[in-house]
């Protein structure tokens, strides 16, 4: 992925470093490991791109994917109790 991301975006595209770096990369994979494409109604907080490890990564089953969605889902949820 980190390859071809020079591709995407071409020389003279505004921010163009912040777009190809490694953590570029590693957001859109962990985006598509989590299903959070265009129209999924899904989505990933900047704590899931940070927490996805290399051993993680290469579980890519269906299954496991699902499971790491679900557990970082509730590791990452944020009850509201109001304020009163």
């Amino acid at each position: 992925m980190a390859e071809r991301l020079p591709q995407i975006f071409p020389e003279g595209t505004e921010h163009r470093n912040y777009l190809i770096r490694e953590m570029a990369a590693k957001t859109i994979y962990v985006m598509f490991y989590a299903g959070a494409i265009e129209g999924s109604d899904c989505w990933v907080r900047p704590s899931q791109v940070t927490d996805m490890t290399d051993e993680q990564a290469l579980l890519t089953d269906t299954e496991s994917r699902k499971a790491w969605v679900k557990i970082k889902r509730v590791f990452g949820l944020v009850i509201d109790f109001g304020t009163s």
